[in-house]
């Protein structure tokens, strides 16, 4: 919490040399929000985008994609279900509804990206003439049971969360950091995973 207050305050002095300030801390450490007039507590969950006040009820919107569950401190993608036409245009709207910029639903995805390859094909690798169906007309019957196994996976991004701290801020401060990357490759798909080893000054 001491380096965090440290960060901000210089943060805040630097955007104020040129007029620009820093609002709207949200933090769910009491020891933090202590400096800082502007921090409340928080919700049991945050939307990473301002409030809509020009209703007379504002909802909170998301960007990211993600939501923060501040008392289990875990990240969820979140995405807008909703039901639409077996077509082009409807499979496209629903795979791109759970925007995941940081790949935390990726391998989960894979099989509605090897699905869009099969709607999607390249010209020369077209025999069924898929390019000439149009962004409104109905898919072929064939990739209608892929479709139904598409929009469970969907609903299924919703459920996925994941820690916000790569290790409890209990256990100890950081005293060394490395990545360690893995990939691989087939005909199909190509996939990598990273792992953060952090060794703490308690030894662990």
């Amino acid at each position: 919490p001491e380096n965090t207050v440290h960060t901000l305050k210089e943060g805040i002095r630097r955007l104020g040399r040129y007029e620009l300030k820093l609002t709207k801390i949200q933090t769910n450490c009491e020891a933090i929000r202590r400096h800082f007039k502007d921090a409340k507590p928080l919700p049991p969950v945050v939307d990473f985008a301002p409030e809509d006040n020009s209703t007379a009820n504002p909802a909170m919107g998301h960007s990211l994609g993600l939501q923060w569950n501040t008392e289990a401190d875990t990240f969820q993608i979140k995405m807008e279900f909703k039901d639409r036409k077996k077509t082009k245009r409807g499979f496209l709207g629903m795979i791109l509804s759970p925007f995941d910029p940081i790949g935390a639903g990726a391998p989960a995805l894979l099989s509605t990206k090897l699905l869009q390859r099969e709607i999607f094909p390249p010209k020369t690798e077209d025999p069924m003439h898929l390019q000439e169906i149009g962004w409104d007309d109905p898919i072929p019957a064939q990739f209608l049971k892929q479709w139904d196994e598409m929009l469970q996976t969907v609903r299924d991004m919703q459920k996925v969360s994941f820690p916000r701290s790569f290790y409890s801020a209990k256990s100890g401060m950081p005293k060394s950091q490395r990545l360690y990357a893995f990939a691989d490759a087939s005909d199909l798909a190509i996939c990598y995973v990273i792992y953060l080893r952090t060794e703490l000054d308690t030894g662990i």
